[in-house]
């Protein structure tokens, strides 16, 4: 995006921030989310994600304890589908 250019929506605007600040183009922290509430295989959680709580779930037969750092892969509804961040 042209730095003079106006974004066409607030999507658009955030990720040029986020982009901006950045000192690494190569690590991006676009996709991650910080787990508030624990998510269990059949509980789902709360999770912080671009400056908002959300309800977060998991598809992988994992516990993500409050505190740890997860995937956002994608929306479903009003929450997130994350998985655990491997090693």
């Amino acid at each position: 995006m042209n730095m003079n250019a106006q974004p066409r929506s607030i999507e658009q605007a955030w990720g040029w921030l986020k982009r901006s600040n950045q000192p690494d183009a190569a690590v991006s922290t676009d996709d991650l989310a910080i787990v508030d509430t624990e998510i269990s295989p059949l509980r789902p959680g709360r999770i912080k994600y671009q400056a908002t709580y959300w309800f977060g779930k998991c598809e992988q037969n994992v516990r993500l304890p409050a505190g740890s750092y997860v995937r956002v892969l994608r929306r479903e509804g009003n929450a997130w589908v994350v998985q655990a961040l491997s090693g």
